[in-house]
């Protein structure tokens, strides 16, 4: 990861997964603006663990990556300039 992430404003998809959640929590260490999209509320995540991470967030959206016209909001909204596009389905 690029040492500069400070100020830099930054989409995660699947940040409620393992991957995604450590990757958020360390652009949330090094000063990033980081929006995550979440489409279900997973008590059990790893990111949901991290409370003093979501206390950090840029943003929080809840939606889907399937729909189009919210991930555009999001890219327009919020000014992203890197994404970690993370979301899958676990189990196919």
């Amino acid at each position: 990861m690029k040492n500069n992430w400070r100020d830099c404003n930054v989409f995660v998809t699947g940040a409620n997964g393992f991957i995604g959640s450590w990757i958020t929590k360390a652009l949330v260490e090094k000063g990033a603006n980081v929006v995550i999209l979440i489409r279900d509320e997973i008590p059990a995540s790893p990111l949901s663990c991290m409370s003093s991470v979501c206390n950090k967030l840029g943003g929080i959206v809840r939606g889907s990556i399937t729909d189009y016209a919210a991930v555009e909001r999001i890219f327009n909204e919020y000014e992203v300039n890197t994404c970690f596009h993370l979301a899958a389905q676990a189990i196919v």
